[in-house]
């Protein structure tokens, strides 16, 4: 049995390959770069560059495909040129140069906003295809420019894309698996629609844009791009949000028997709940708002005052969420508890289609969630004037103790002031009171006078 998977190989493409063929005597020019010369090279051919460094390590060949993204640079473009020619000379793979639109250091301002949304595009273009076609992806950070290097290495943990690297001195090459970290939906559910507008407006006013996410933009931020001082545009991240919300719009919906069974058996009005809820659980933040607590692993999700329940689970890789169970409140509290995924076989579980009337779009709230976001957000505006009222009250006392503290401090001052002066005046008061003792009476004799004259000198 042939185990063999086709890879692929992603590279955010360097410069480096000019200065290895230099060292080594060779022209720098495609035309250069022969076979023979390869064959010849043998082993040493793999420190060319890091691009050819990794596919070694990796043992690439046969089927497996090259994907080299170059700055929108002539230098870049033309390195990349030369690492896929050495590349398919020396592992026999097919590449591809893909030049990535304003991705260069010369314009900061257009690397940011306009180079690295261009990246992230061609990114979830190349990881697509090649899973659609079966084959095993991984990406590389070990060559390109280093300002794009935390990017790549992002976007592969929220893609869930394994991450290579080839340490140059050992040539080991280290894989970071798949990491399970994506989007925070449920903090990132206000941003949703914004995001949309966003990307039919291309700019928001700074004004709006707080105006809708509220004055604490800080755990969303990252979402969006300065274009001036006035205005903001979509991050690379944002536009990889954007991309989830995409992609819902694709996710299938696959019904249980008994989900089937309870569906078509439910009267009009609870068979337009049921299928309400179906069809928007494919939004992962609808699912971030509507989860209900409930002690089981499935899913289970309450979508406002109806008493209609849907319980299942969602498997992103496959791009589906298993509709279980759709009940009733008094059903569910009474069966739900004692149920859990593995008693249910997934192969048994079939597709649903809503009928298009029902198909509510992703970005269109119900009256329902509207008043939902409408509460949320006076709530977490009112939320922000209290914190704002206690800040200034907090400052208020804050300064009417210092000022407090500073009269105490001037008061106890004046009274040891006052005390010594005090002390003092009384010292003085009994030195006059004994000179006063010391003189002769006016009616005193003159024979009297003489004698305390005498005795004083």
């Amino acid at each position: 049995m042939n185990d063999y998977r086709m890879q692929s190989f992603v590279f955010t493409s360097g410069t480096s390959v000019f200065g290895n063929l230099a060292k080594r005597g060779i022209e720098p020019q495609a035309f250069a770069i022969t076979g023979q010369l390869i064959e010849t090279l043998g082993s040493a051919a793999n420190e060319l560059s890091a691009e050819i460094g990794t596919l070694a390590a990796s043992r690439a060949g046969g089927e497996d495909r090259l994907i080299l993204l170059a700055t929108d640079t002539e230098a870049g473009t033309a390195a990349a040129q030369l690492v896929r020619r050495i590349a398919e000379l020396r592992f026999g793979v097919t590449a591809e140069v893909k030049v990535i639109p304003r991705l260069t250091l010369d314009d900061a301002d257009a690397f940011r906003t306009e180079g690295l949304l261009s990246l992230v595009e061609e990114l979830d273009a190349v990881v697509a295809h090649e899973r659609e076609r079966g084959s095993s992806i991984s990406i590389s950070v070990g060559a390109g420019i280093n300002p794009v290097i935390p990017y790549v290495s992002i976007y592969a943990m929220l893609r869930r894309v394994p991450l290579t690297y080839r340490f140059q001195m050992t040539g080991t090459l280290v894989t970071l698996p798949p990491l399970p970290i994506g989007f925070d939906h449920d903090a990132l559910r206000v941003a949703g629609r914004l995001l949309a507008n966003l990307e039919r407006d291309a700019i928001i006013g700074r004004h709006e844009l707080v105006n809708q996410l509220g004055v604490d933009m800080g755990g969303i931020a990252g979402l969006f791009e300065m274009v001036d001082a006035d205005s903001y545009t979509l991050s690379a991240f944002g536009l990889m949000l954007l991309g989830d919300l995409r992609a819902t719009a694709g996710m299938q919906v696959m019904l249980s028997p008994a989900a089937s069974r309870t569906l078509g058996e439910a009267g009009a009005n609870i068979r337009d709940q049921f299928e309400h809820m179906l069809s928007r659980v494919r939004n992962p933040m609808w699912r971030a708002i509507k989860r209900h607590s409930y002690p089981t692993d499935l899913e289970v999700y309450k979508p406002g005052r109806t008493s209609c329940r849907l319980a299942g689970w969602t498997n992103a890789i496959q791009q589906r969420f298993y509709a279980a169970e759709l009940f009733q409140h008094d059903e569910y509290e009474r069966s739900l508890g004692s149920k859990s995924i593995r008693d249910y076989d997934e192969h048994v579980f079939a597709p649903w289609a809503p009928a298009e009337a029902n198909d509510t779009p992703l970005d269109i709230l119900s009256d329902d969630e509207r008043m939902h976001d409408r509460i949320l957000a006076e709530a977490a505006r009112v939320e922000a004037e209290a914190c704002e009222l206690a800040r200034r009250a907090e400052a208020d006392v804050s300064t009417a103790l210092e000022a407090a503290a500073a009269a105490e401090s001037r008061l106890i001052e004046a009274r040891t002031q006052w005390s010594e002066r005090e002390d003092e005046l009384n010292a003085r008061v009994e030195s006059y009171r004994a000179m006063a003792q010391d003189v002769p009476r006016k009616d005193a004799t003159l024979l009297e006078r003489l004698r305390w004259a005498l005795l004083r000198r």
